[in-house]
């Protein structure tokens, strides 16, 4: 793992962004579990908040 001054993490590589992982052998880069049926990832910027979710075994993707 690197972690530069400036704040960039690296996790198998020297980053070129703030999160970079890099692995050469695996299809699944990361993992994000719940304990209850519900996960959500959010994407936000200055005017909106998106999010990836799964609910109940159902995808959705949309405004927050």
């Amino acid at each position: 793992m690197t972690i530069l001054s400036g704040g960039k993490v690296g996790i198998g590589i020297t980053p070129t962004e703030f999160l970079h992982v890099y692995h050469a052998s695996t299809n699944t880069m990361a993992l994000f579990e719940s304990g209850d049926n519900i996960a959500q990832i959010r994407l936000k910027d200055p005017n909106s908040t998106q999010y990836i979710n799964t609910d109940d075994s159902v995808l959705s993707l949309g405004p927050q």
